[in-house]
């Protein structure tokens, strides 16, 4: 759906003379902030990474829990030691903490200043998650749990997170990611947008989209810049990025890129 979406937002943008943005109401900003991901890393690793990451210019960091609730809060304190207190962290426990893991690792984060704790419990158990938000002064943030608008509906109506992660190609494209966004800035909670590995059409749509839709807030996370791409004009990766700009997505695609990875079947 995200990308039978972009690309109709792109070919009506080309059509028109004007960029997804504007046909998505017009941007907000040129530039977006972006967040640089630290994974599953003993912590004397995830802090010489961080400082990297920040010596580039990032302002915002992500740290990836799960594998063990302990070695979790050892290295987002050690992370906060290297960064000091201005660089914005992140957690993301990928949906697969128990309940009982779950608030100990919470408990365990109290004084290490994270903006957000991400999807610690399954994405079925908007409950569990509506127990921990009231158990912890660490605002809870939806994503797995996120598909559709009736989710949303349903994590604001039980109170399970104080702030939702958009997916273009989770929710359904960009359409579908402006209903919920509307819904949730109804209510005054904040939403932010990521992607997975994407080459720079996906990157394209999910910048346009960012730049475009009111109520999205914070950075930007997509994964690493690939080793090669089929755009004769890639997006630039960094700390900031711009939104491309021309008309659609501003991305042209480079034939030839196509043609090297055309498989027949």
């Amino acid at each position: 759906k995200n990308g039978i979406d972009a690309a109709a937002y792109d070919l009506a943008g080309k059509q028109l003379g004007v960029s997804v943005s504007t046909l998505l109401g017009g941007a907000r900003l040129k530039e977006i902030p972006m967040i640089a991901a630290i994974g599953i890393v003993p912590p004397e690793q995830a802090a010489e990474t961080a400082s990297e990451f920040v010596a580039k210019g990032y302002k915002y960091l992500k740290l990836k829990f799960g594998l063990d609730w302990r070695k979790d809060v050892q290295r987002a304190v050690a992370v906060r030691e290297a960064v000091g207190p201005d660089i914005t962290l992140k957690g993301d426990a990928n949906a697969v903490y128990s309940r009982d893991d779950a608030l100990k690792a919470l408990r365990g984060l109290r004084d290490v200043g994270l903006q957000h704790f991400e999807q610690p419990l399954s994405q079925h158990d908007i409950v569990g998650h509506a127990a921990l938000a009231q158990r912890t002064s660490i605002p809870l943030c939806a994503d797995e749990s996120l598909q559709t608008l009736q989710d949303a509906f349903n994590i604001l109506r039980e109170d399970a997170a104080s702030a939702m992660v958009l997916k273009l190609i989770k929710n359904g494209g960009m359409y579908r990611c402006a209903e919920i966004v509307s819904l949730c800035r109804a209510v005054g909670v904040p939403c932010f947008m990521s992607s997975g590995t994407d080459m720079s059409l996906g990157v394209a749509a999910l910048m346009h989209s960012y730049a475009a839709i009111p109520g999205i807030e914070g950075a930007l996370e997509t994964a690493e810049e690939m080793s090669d791409d089929v755009a004769s004009n890639p997006v630039k990766w960094g700390p900031v990025m711009k939104v491309p700009e021309g008309p659609g997505l501003g991305i042209d695609v480079d034939e030839k890129q196509i043609a090297k990875y055309r498989v027949k079947v």
